[in-house]
């Protein structure tokens, strides 16, 4: 718990050091909605080019406008027959297929290559030693300083492992791909009465939606060791996943505390900023009626929270994968990267830390003496 708090604390140092990370998540979003735009485009496209069926129009309608005769809004009268889009011969089409799937493929590429430059800046803040002067972070181009630039820093090492990132978001892609499809099968099921068919495929997507996000955390978790090593990632998945099976209690500790913290921040910025608004309006214009101005400032302040706590989650994950790859390299030596903080607490534990370190290794590597501490890029 008190390496959990400590991580927290340190995670919000990290974000002020570095104010320019708090555009980053902004940056995605218009990555997002500027590709969602050029999409939707090509899909109105390939929407028009849908079959055409004629289908009968109902005798009811028929009778209707028969006698006397009643036009439609195009000034034609009501045939036995009208022409309608059958759009399900182009949604079954492989080419509308395959847009979709690369539509969900670039979202969450985007989405895991902005991840990346966040921990890769995060990961720099950490590994940096301070000046013993003024207790700040040495700038410059060596291994324990900090980059003057370290997002855009960040950003150059990225564009190395976009091959890794991108078959990251292909895993998230394929199952979220296999959701939709279950989800349009169970629209065009809405009308039948196949009930145990239509509890299959809900089960089925619920636990494709339980393995998507446990893939999402190892993804995460893979993605912020790239980060730190530059390790490809196939290793990567696997040292992530070592390192969450060997803290497993560390992690779910920092799950419990992080959770309410991120809901905690997101309603704080939302309800705190609505409730401002409000008395200010009432205050220009007591006889404003505010609920239109409300939901829309509601609904903009929950955007701006939710990229903020996001932005915070993502510093938290990182410092806590830091600290623990920091322990296992360097606290048999007594001199860690880590906050003074958290390099307190392990002194405290020094003996139990030692058998995690052990137990996490399992290699005679741990024997061998170094004759100063280890940075990621020395790995």
């Amino acid at each position: 718990m008190r390496i959990a708090i400590s991580v927290i604390q340190v995670a919000g140092k990290c974000l002020f050091d570095m104010k320019s990370m708090f555009f980053m998540p902004f940056l995605g979003q218009l990555l997002h909605v500027t590709f969602l735009v050029g999409w939707g485009f090509f899909t109105v496209i390939m929407l028009s080019k849908a079959d055409v069926k004629k289908t009968n129009t109902p005798s009811d309608i028929i009778k209707l406008t028969s006698s006397p005769a009643i036009t439609n809004t195009y000034d034609l009268s009501f045939e036995e027959k009208y022409e309608s889009r059958d759009y399900d011969s182009v949604i079954w089409n492989p080419q509308f297929a395959f847009h979709f799937f690369m539509m969900l493929w670039i979202l969450q590429f985007v989405t895991y290559w902005v991840y990346s430059i966040l921990a890769g800046a995060i990961a720099d803040w950490y590994f940096t030693r301070k000046d013993s002067k003024n207790n700040k972070r040495n700038r410059g181009s060596n291994n324990d300083e900090l980059s003057k630039w370290p997002v855009a820093a960040a950003f150059m090492r990225s564009l190395k492992s976009l091959g890794s990132i991108a078959f990251a978001a292909l895993i998230i892609a394929i199952i979220e791909f296999i959701q939709w499809v279950l989800r349009y099968l169970q629209g065009q099921m809405k009308d039948s009465t196949n009930y145990i068919v239509k509890t299959i495929l809900r089960a089925v997507d619920c636990l494709l939606w339980c393995l998507k996000c446990c893939l999402d955390k190892i993804n995460k978790k893979a993605l912020i060791y790239i980060a730190i090593t530059g390790a490809p990632l196939c290793p990567a998945f696997m040292a992530s996943f070592k390192l969450i099976w060997q803290n497993m209690a560390r992690c779910a500790v920092m799950f419990m505390f992080t959770k309410p913290i991120m809901f905690i921040g997101r309603a704080t910025v939302c309800i705190g900023s609505t409730v401002l608004a409000f008395f200010a309006m009432q205050e220009l214009n007591p006889e404003i009626k505010p609920l239109y101005p409300i939901l829309l400032i509601v609904l903009i302040t929950w955007v701006v929270g939710s990229n903020f706590m996001a932005l915070y989650e993502t510093a938290v994950d990182t410092v806590f994968v830091c600290f623990i790859l920091d322990e296992t390299w360097n606290a048999d030596m007594g001199i860690m990267y880590a906050e003074k903080g958290l390099a307190n607490i392990v002194q405290d534990n020094e003996k139990k830390s030692k058998e995690l370190a052990d137990k996490y290794d399992g290699s005679d590597e741990r024997t061998k003496q170094r004759d100063s501490t280890v940075h990621p890029l020395d790995v």
